[in-house]
């Protein structure tokens, strides 16, 4: 029994906020929401779902996005087919915030962190991984670390004996293979999630003020169509887009998924074993640095 893993950035490099969403689950699960979000690909008569490209609410694109929200959430996630976990970090903490960073190298730890957490919290041992193609990143370096690694044990797993033997299990990535997204829709699926939380740490308190102007469903998008027009390009945009994250955080109430947004003024899963795991990452102490350049001696 193998299960596979998607994913795709958001912000990587050059925004505050970054962040890896990846989908995973068993294939068989994940070949049939495949084919669901290829349809809607197909009826909306688009090329591609990206999250940067999401810019008017009425568009084919925003009409995709919401229905890969529904689809992946509603129908998969929420009965626990599937997982969507997205780490997000702030590059201006105090484990990212040191002289000469390495965004490469802190890029590849943190697709380390995210993949063993989630091999963990499957409690599977036997994975595929396809990235989006980016050939900054060392896979082959990162595969060798998780294949050395273990799984780790959550505290609501209570059999003594299964715990005993997990702790002996490694995780055994026997293929990462770099997919273009173009021709993946589970990685346009991570692309959207990754792009909604960096949006909600970026964007999160005005995100929050705008809901509060307009609370339910049907005012959302009446009040999408009055301020747009007194607002520039940019703020019609982000408009369009608290709206998604609204829908997205009323998808996850309805669904008992455990997503909050109030809370830290940002997407965020407070209970990350529930199957959509929006991470906020924190450092851990005085010693989590992120990695930086090695200087070359003469």
């Amino acid at each position: 029994m193998t299960f596979a893993a998607y994913s795709d950035e958001s912000g990587i490099f050059g925004h505050r906020y970054q962040s890896i969403a990846l989908v995973s689950g068993l294939e068989s699960e994940l070949n049939v929401l495949r084919n669901a979000l290829r349809d809607i690909i197909q009826d909306k008569n688009i090329i591609e779902l990206k999250f940067t490209e999401i810019k008017g609410y009425s568009s084919p694109r925003a009409s995709a996005a919401r229905l890969f929200i529904q689809s992946a959430l509603k129908d998969f996630a929420s009965c626990r087919k599937i997982r969507i976990d997205i780490l997000t970090w702030d590059t201006k903490d105090s484990r990212h915030n040191v002289p000469d960073r390495d965004d490469v190298a802190n890029l590849e730890e943190m697709y380390y962190k995210l993949l063993k957490d989630v091999a963990s919290r499957w409690n599977q041992t036997q994975w595929k991984f396809y990235p989006d193609t980016n050939s900054k990143v060392n896979w082959k370096e990162i595969r060798y670390f998780l294949n050395t690694s273990k799984l780790r044990q959550h505290k609501h797993r209570q059999h003594i004996l299964i715990n005993l033997l997990a702790d002996e299990q490694l995780i055994n990535f026997d293929e990462i293979q770099q997919l273009d997204s173009i021709h993946e829709p589970l990685i346009q699926l991570a692309d959207l999630f990754a792009g909604l939380a960096r949006f909600t740490g970026e964007m999160g308190m005005q995100c929050i003020r705008w809901l509060a102007s307009y609370g339910n469903r049907n005012q959302l998008r009446m009040g999408a169509v009055i301020m747009k027009k007194d607002k520039d390009k940019a703020g019609r945009i982000n408009e369009f887009r608290f709206q998604l994250v609204a829908e997205l955080n009323q998808i996850c109430k309805r669904c008992r998924m455990g997503v909050s947004l109030e809370e830290k003024k940002r997407l965020w899963t407070p209970k990350p074993n529930n199957p959509i795991n929006f991470w906020n990452y924190e450092p851990q102490g005085d010693y989590d640095k992120a990695p930086v350049r090695v200087k070359q001696t003469a």
